[in-house]
């Protein structure tokens, strides 16, 4: 299979981001046009997931329609070596992304208290 590369040249940053919210939105969009039924994502407190399931979010509202995310939330003391600057529970996150898009329906996976 070969790719075709296409250069692009434009007059500033700006530009650039604006390209790539368009591409963007485009991919997933395509992406969301194939389901006929419920449309679900993963969803942590980090970029990559958030950024998809919001861009999801964005298109479907426009159609007064909703999703599922599955967010896995750890037992408090679970991990055995936790870090003094990191928290394996990304619940704040998620409660934050869940106020800007209320068409998104979160649903908390637990662990069940095992011990990784």
């Amino acid at each position: 299979v070969e790719v075709q590369q296409n250069l692009m040249y434009l007059p500033n940053r700006t530009a650039y981001y604006g390209q790539f919210r368009d591409l963007y939105q485009e991919v997933i969009g395509d992406h969301l046009s194939t389901f006929n039924g419920p449309i679900a994502s993963q969803l942590s407190g980090g970029l990559d997931s958030s950024s998809v399931t919001a861009m999801a979010a964005t298109i479907l509202n426009k159609n007064q329609q909703s999703m599922t995310a599955l967010s896995y939330v750890p037992s408090t003391g679970l991990f055995k070596t936790p870090t003094k600057f990191y928290s394996y529970d990304d619940t704040n996150y998620i409660q934050e992304f869940a106020r800007e898009y209320p068409n998104v329906n979160i649903i908390y996976i637990k662990d069940g208290h095992k011990r990784l």
